[in-house]
This record gives structure tokens, sequence and C-alpha cells, in this order.
């Protein structure tokens, strides 16, 4: 490799006239090429687009681009000879200085800084801050770009920020605190999230039941369709709900409606399932409740036997509350004591020390709820002062409080008592309550019209004993008075005729004479036969009172109250009006006790100067007068009172009760 020759120049020696003619020239070139640097150095750093602030190291600005002068409003010259803390907001001198002073060659990092135009705006700049030696001096060079829209930006943002923790924050808290159960799922049916609720409720953890461990909770009998019907909603990716039962963390098990909303993005992909589980317990108790009462309604219009209705009843309370115990004691007003109505699932000796119990108020709860007619509930039996028939038995059973309410009829009387008994001391709660008074209720129903349709059978086999009797007592009256009579006085004409036959007027005159007293006698015989068929309630009492105890024998013992009104002076009335009135009377309380189920029968009989006025009303189901449904009785009524002479009006509609009412005329009202 060949070796470049020296410049013969740089040969010469220092000090000669060649020598320093060179080294004059080699500084002009270095002065030229330094002066077109600082030219290239002053054109970028007027031309950068960038704000830079020169200053000294006590702050005092010594140059500034156009950028920096624009910036902020100012000139280059006005810039010239200010310092740091004239422009920047919220800073003092001493933090400024510091800062300074740690600027290093190379720059250092950036801060952000409001400054204060020439306008007395403001600007958010970052600055940077770098030290150097230029010219034997130390400065500091102060880059900064306008980053106030970027400030307002991040300052949006994070505000922005904050509020969606915040939100976050309120949502997760309403989310816990949310009085249903919230879940939310993938896709594929994998839940990723239980609310608090949820968890509390069931007493597992997030771990326990993620994914698809939830279904530990789900009663077993439930579980197989509610998987079923989870996963085809899965596939067909639309809403549903399904009713389960979910154990709570105590091991009780409760009704819940399962519902799940599937979320799609814009291009219709599931994204994320969606659910709430609604407790349904109380609705569902409610819906089994009103059930049994619809069937308990109907075997109590059937006409079912009472001890089968009342032990239905029993289990309608029991199968509501399964550790609940219940029975039915009906009350003997003759004995004052109380009677096991139905079958009952009690301890057999409980049912023996209870069965017969005296009424009072230091008996049992049964027998001091029918002495106060009110609930009495007995919190803690073996605590209980008045226990002492029925304690042993009850706390041997494993039965530890009772509360019995009584069962009043419509009118007021108590009929019995309906009780219950559980394994744990401790009040009725409010559903329990509710129940309670309802099958109280129904109990009541369900003994009145028992009753009601024994007393009709007796009432009726009454009637017709004494129809029948009456009709023995007139065949025999007949047979013994008249017909006995008749035959003498045909056997007298007969011997009368012979003697006539025979010429011998003196003795058929003597047989006629016999003949004719027989038929006087017989004569007599019938007319007393005649004032027998008078009832006998009229014979000594007038026809206000004989209705009054007629009312009273009829509604005996039933839920019917009658009540009769008598206004006005009893005149003395035509032949057989009374007792025609009696009759209408007794078949309008009958129709009323047979069909009507009313609980209230008013009468007015009202005697004034042109006639009277019968109205008789009840509260009951009513009918429709216009069908073609009349039976015999009421064609009956309207018969009497037309062979009277009067007038019958009949108003009754469905579920409006029934009115009927009977004007008789008397005197010229009775001829016109």
């Amino acid at each position: 490799m060949s070796k470049v020759p020296p410049d013969p120049l740089t040969q010469l020696p220092p000090d000669s006239e060649a020598g320093l003619r060179w080294e004059l020239e080699r500084c002009r070139q270095q002065l030229a090429d330094c002066h077109r640097r600082m030219e290239q150095m002053e054109g970028f750093f007027h031309h950068i687009a960038e704000a830079v602030f020169i200053a000294e190291p006590d702050g005092m600005i010594v140059d500034a681009n156009p950028a920096a002068a624009a910036l902020l409003g100012y000139s280059v010259t006005e810039l010239k000879g200010m310092r740091p803390w004239d422009l920047v907001v919220c800073a003092d001198r001493e933090e400024i200085l510091a800062e300074m002073a740690s600027a290093t060659v190379g720059g250092g990092r950036a801060v952000w800084r409001t400054c204060r135009c020439q306008d007395g705006t403001t600007k958010e700049v970052s600055l940077r801050l770098a030290r150097g030696h230029f010219g034997g001096r130390e400065l500091v060079i102060c880059s900064c770009h306008d980053v106030t829209e970027q400030r307002v930006t991040q300052t949006s943002l994070e505000s922005a920020l904050r509020e969606m923790e915040a939100l976050k924050e309120q949502f997760q808290l309403a989310t816990h605190t949310t009085p249903g159960l919230i879940w939310s799922a993938l896709p594929d049916g994998h839940v990723d999230f239980l609310n608090q609720r949820w968890l509390s409720y069931t007493g597992l953890s997030m771990e326990q039941a993620a994914g698809w461990g939830w279904a530990a909770a789900v009663h077993l009998e439930d579980l197989p369709q509610l998987e079923g019907y989870w996963r085809a909603l899965l596939v067909s990716g639309k809403p549903g709900e399904v009713e389960c039962r979910l154990r709570r963390h105590d091991g009780v098990y409760r009704w819940f409606l399962f519902r799940g909303v599937p979320l799609h993005d814009a291009t219709g992909t599931l994204v994320k399932w969606y659910g709430q589980t609604t407790d349904i317990d109380d609705r569902k108790r409610a819906e089994a409740v009103l059930t049994s009462e619809k069937r308990l309604l109907e075997m109590i219009a059937r006409g079912d036997e009472l001890p089968g209705v009342l032990q239905s009843l029993c289990g309608l309370m029991e199968e509501a509350f399964p550790n609940t115990l219940c029975s039915i004691l009906l009350h003997d007003e003759a004995t004052q004591r109380l009677r096991h109505a139905a079958p009952s699932r009690l301890p057999e000796d409980l049912v023996q020390a209870v069965n017969g119990a005296l009424i009072g108020p230091e008996t049992g709860p049964c027998g001091r709820a029918v002495f106060f007619r009110q609930q009495i509930v007995v919190a803690d039996i073996e605590a209980d002062p008045y226990g002492c028939l029925y304690r042993d038995a009850a706390l041997g059973g494993g039965l530890r409080s009772c509360w019995s309410s009584p069962i009043l009829a419509s009118n007021g009387r108590v009929l019995g008592t309906f009780a219950s008994y559980t394994p744990k001391p401790g009040w009725p709660t409010p559903r329990e309550q509710r129940l309670t008074e309802q099958c109280a209720h129904l109990a009541s129903i369900a003994i009145e019209r028992k009753r009601a349709a024994d007393e009709l059978r007796a009432s009726e086999q009454r009637r017709a004993s004494a129809v029948i009797e009456e009709r023995n007592r007139m065949a025999r009256d007949i047979h013994d008075t008249l017909a006995q009579g008749f035959t003498g006085v045909i056997i007298q004409l007969e011997a009368a005729a012979d003697a006539r036959g025979q010429h011998l007027e003196e003795e058929a005159d003597q047989h006629i004479a016999r003949a004719s007293e027989l038929a006087r006698e017989s004569l007599a015989e019938a007319r007393r036969s005649v004032r027998a068929l008078r009832p006998l309630a009229l014979e000594t009492r007038p026809l206000g009172d004989a209705l009054g105890e007629l009312f009273q024998k009829m509604t005996a013992g039933t839920g019917l109250r009658a009540l009769l009104h008598v206004e006005g002076s009893p005149p003395l009335l035509p032949a057989g009006w009374d007792e025609n009135l009696l009759r209408i009377g007794q078949e309008v309380l009958t129709n009323t006790l047979r069909h009507a189920g009313a609980t209230e029968f008013e009468s007015w009989l009202v005697f004034g100067p042109e006639g009277v006025r019968f109205q008789l009303r009840d509260n009951g189901r009513g009918f429709d007068p216009g069908a073609r449904n009349d039976g015999f009785g009421l064609l009956g009524i309207r018969e009497r009172a037309l062979a009277l002479g009067g007038a019958l009006t009949v108003e009754s509609s469905s579920g409006n009760g029934t009115r009927v009412v009977i004007v008789l005329p008397c005197g010229k009202n009775a001829e016109s």
C-alpha cells in the first residue's frame, strides 16, 4: 500500500512567514466555518418549531426563539431579561432555581407547568431543562411545547377514569346489595360472577360456586330440569326462565325463579349471559293455599262428611308449614267441653289429654280460646302456668309451642278451635297467622253448613212426621165420628123405610128422629174436626207471636238470624187470613234456609186501616223470578195470596237477596 505524501506546508517552520501565512489562512477558514455553523445554529434556533429559552443559572433569560415568543405572546426582546417566575404560575423562585440547578448535560426529566401569557391567559406547557457550556459560559436551555389540549384531554381522561371507578364501586355496591341474587356467565355457560347476596344466601364461596359449582345448592329433584333447560338456552341463545328450589345456608329450600338474558355484540355474537334468581317461595305457597282452599270449598259444597273436610283443612296448614301439627276441636254447648272433630296427626297421648277438656280461663290454650273468644298463644308449653292438662303429653311428643284460635259462626257463637303445635318455642309468624285465620274461617263455613243441613233434615223429618200424624188423626176422627155417624143415620133411615112398608108410622117416625139426631151429632163432630185443622200456634196467641215463635224454632241451630217487626194493632181478620199468612211466612223462610245461603232474614207484619202488608227479605244469593223455575213453594204462596184477594210481589237478582211482599186489602179496598 502506497503512503500519502505529507503536505509540504505542514512541514514549514511555524515561525517562518510562509508558516504564519498558512496558520493565518487555517484560522480564517476555521473562523469562517465557525461563522457558518453559528449561522446554521442561529437559523435552526430561530426556525425550530419547539419553543426554546436560554437562561443564566440565576434564572435570567438571555435569549428565546420566535417559537417561544409566539407561545407566550411576548416579543423576543420582551422575554430577554425576564425570569421564569415572571412567567410560571403557582411556582416560587426557590423552587424554579432548584429545578434549574438540577439540570444536567444532555437534558433531564420533563415537568408540567402552567405559564401566563402576555394577554393574561394561561397555557399548559411541558418543560425539559438541560445544562451546557457556550463560549465559556454555563447556561440552562429550556425547551418547551404547548400541551394545553393534551393536558385538558389527560385531565378529562383522569376525571373520566375517576368517575368510572366511582361508578364501578357504586355498581358493585348496588349489585352486591340488591335484594335479588344476580349472576353472569360466559357464552359456554361457565358462571364467572355471583353477587354477595347469592353467596350469602347459599353459603358458598365464589370459588365453590364458579363454573358449574352453583348446582350444589339446587334441590336434587329440580337439578336435572334446571341443567337441561340451561343447556338448551346456551344452544338457542335466547332468554328464558324456570322455577326451581334453592338451598339456603341453613339447609332450608325455597322456590326461586331462575331468569337468564343473553348479551350480543354489534355482529350478533353472544358475548355474555346475565341473570337474576328471584325468591318466589311466598307466591308458590300462596298458590298452593289457594288451590287447597278451592278443593276444600268444593268438598263443602258437595256435602262431604265433616270429619273428612276438617282433616283436609288441618292438612292444608301442615303442608304449608311442614313442622306444624294441627287439630280441630268442636265446642259442645251442653257440656261446655271440647271434642276432637277429625282425625289428627298429634301424638295419641295429647289427643286423649285434650279430648273432653273443660272450657275455662285456666285450662289449656283451646279451652281459653273459647272462653275468651280470642286467639291464645303459648310460646313455650313447658312454662305455661295453665298447662297441667296437656303439658306432659305435648312435651313427650316433641311439641313446644301452641296457638289456638276460636272458630266463630256468622252470628258470633263459638263453634270450636283451630290449634297448631310446633316443635320449637316461639310465636307464629305473620304468614302462619294469616293462614291460621283462613283455616279457622273455612272451618266455620264447613261446620255451619253441616249443622244447617242437619237442622234442615231434622226439620223436614219433623214436618213429615207431623203431616203423617195429622193425617192419621183426621182418619181416626173421620172413622170414629163421621163414618160411624153416617152409618147410624143410614141404619135408622133403612129401619124407618121398613116400618113405613109395614104401616108402622109411629115406629118409622121414631127411626127418622133418631137419624136426625145422629146427623146433627155428626155435623157437630165435623165442625170440631175442621176446627182441629187450624194451626195449634194460632189457638192461643195472635199471628205476630205465632210467626215469631215459628221463625225462632226454624232457625235455631243454623247460621241464619231471623228478625220480625210487628207494626200497628192487629184487627179482627177474615177467616183463614192468619193461617194463610203463617203458612206463607213458613214457606218463604224454608226456601231461604234451603236455597239462599243467607245470614239475615228480616220480616215486617204491618196492620193498617186499609189492609195488611207482609214483607219478607233475606241477604242470600238471590235468583231470577222471571225464569221458569218456580217450585211448588212459590206457586203455593201465589195461590194463597190470590185466594185471599191480595197481591204478591217477588223481587230478586243474583247476589242481591230476595224480597217478597204480600198485600191483603180490607173493607172498601177489598170490595174495590
